[in-house]
């Protein structure tokens, strides 16, 4: 388990995205991300979309599944309120949903804790809708690698036992012609089956 904050860290002015060990996090094409610090009055660095009604994507650099288990929130840069809605994507494409809001208090961050936030490929949190369709701050995530359940291998059926090959099949013996001399007036017959039998006549 890691918690990310943003401390040290700087953004050039259209940063889109930033990658603080195995996570990215990202703005949207028209709200990049800021880094505001003490001197504007709050506790630590903390990350904040540039622009009203705009998301901040976490995911993990590798694609693996991870963990959100908390993170802190507050006011905006100019002491708004916001609300906010939180959307995760799990492995198999379950989602889960949650929101929060925050005072316009910029000295003081709440904590948004998450039960059961796991197995997750994303997860976007959007500054839009509520009372107050604002942007705020954003800071330590809490976040963990998470391993996909295993899907078991199905057993190996085995295979029929070889069909054994007839043996084959004996050639007819041939009945010899009797050749005996009081049999010479026999007259010889041929069955169906091809075997030849002796008729005597006496």
């Amino acid at each position: 388990m890691v918690t990310i904050g943003f401390e040290g860290l700087s953004l050039s002015e259209d940063q889109q995205s930033v990658q603080i060990g195995d996570y990215r996090f990202s703005g949207t094409q028209y709200s990049p991300l800021k880094i505001y610090t003490t001197a504007e009055g709050y506790p630590s660095q903390v990350l904040h979309p540039a622009a009203w009604s705009n998301s901040v994507t976490i995911e993990r650099l590798d694609g693996q599944p991870f963990t959100l288990s908390s993170f802190k929130h507050g006011g905006s840069f100019f002491a708004e309120a916001n609300d906010a809605t939180i959307t995760a994507t799990q492995v198999g494409g379950g989602t889960l949903t949650d929101s929060f809001s925050s005072s316009g208090s910029k000295s003081q961050l709440a904590t948004k804790t998450l039960e059961g936030w796991t197995n997750l490929t994303q997860v976007v949190i959007t500054f839009v809708g509520g009372d107050n369709e604002s942007f705020g701050a954003l800071d330590d995530f809490v976040l963990e690698a998470s391993t996909s359940p295993t899907i078991p291998t199905a057993p190996t059926i085995p295979t029929d036992p070889p069909i054994p090959t007839a043996p084959p099949i004996p050639p007819t013996p041939t009945i010899p012609t009797n050749t005996t001399p009081e049999l010479q007036d026999a007259t010889t017959c041929r069955n169906i089956g091809g075997t030849d039998y002796v008729w005597s006549y006496s």
